[in-house]
């Protein structure tokens, strides 16, 4: 199956999310709020950051509005804003581009195996099932818990005190934290600043049955909103510990 060949109309699409009345929308022709970042610059590419192992791509970033809460507009996405809510329509054009957009980048790359992140939305799941429709048969989608999960025993998870240079009293809140969140038995990143979530390592764990699809692959991680990074850089060291080639 072919997808639309991306690079000979991306420079003249500007698409966006513009807000009318509360209400979100998902604008092809925008300058506004978060746009795609294909098609500028100079070789077309997608924003892109690198990682421990491997480079991030970011299928839409946003622009500079200071006065644009891009929290609730994000959570209008996820469905999930007290402010917000997204155009029924909208969501569905930008589901559909986002998965072009994506299945561009996974074609690209030669990618063999992608596995799905853990969500709080349906955000993932939707994008995944129209990723689908614009992708080969042949590739393997591994979802969440099946492929990388949250390391359910916390005396695993390691704080990189001395690599990062942090103080003792730093290390003694880190450890705090971690350990009131073992007697709620849920790890979240998030619950950490964001300065200190690239020091706690192995918090994340790789599922021993999808080695096979790890070892000697190029492997695509899909996760649904970049802030930090910190759940693609800690994946990244997982799968390049376990023998991925990309």
């Amino acid at each position: 199956m072919r997808i639309p060949k991306f690079d000979t109309y991306s420079s003249i699409i500007n698409e966006g999310f513009v807000i009318q009345d509360n209400v979100i929308l998902f604008d092809s022709l925008s300058n506004d709020l978060i746009n795609t970042s294909f098609g500028k610059g100079k070789l077309h590419k997608p924003y892109q950051m690198k990682l421990p192992f491997g480079i991030a791509y970011s299928v839409y970033q946003r622009t500079d509005d200071h006065n644009v809460n891009y929290v609730e507009v994000l959570n209008a996405i996820k469905g999930k804003s007290s402010i917000y809510t997204i155009d029924a329509n909208s969501y569905s054009k930008f589901i559909n581009r986002t998965s072009i957009y994506m299945a561009d980048i996974i074609l690209k790359e030669e990618i063999d195996t992608i596995i799905l992140l853990e969500s709080s939305s349906s955000l993932i799941a939707n994008l995944s099932n129209e990723l689908n429709r614009h992708l080969p048969k042949y590739y393997d989608m591994v979802t969440y818990n099946a492929g990388i999960f949250k390391n359910p025993n916390f005396d695993e998870i390691i704080i990189q005190g001395e690599k990062f240079g942090l103080k003792e009293k730093n290390i003694k809140t880190l450890q705090a934290d971690i350990d009131r969140q073992r007697k709620n038995n849920y790890f979240s990143i998030k619950k950490f600043a964001p300065q200190f979530r690239d020091v706690i390592s192995n918090w994340l764990k790789i599922n021993d049955k999808i080695l096979s699809k790890i070892v000697d692959k190029n492997v695509c991680v899909i996760d649904d909103i970049i802030t930090t990074g910190s759940s693609l850089k800690e994946s990244s060291r997982l799968l390049e510990d376990a023998g991925a080639k990309k």
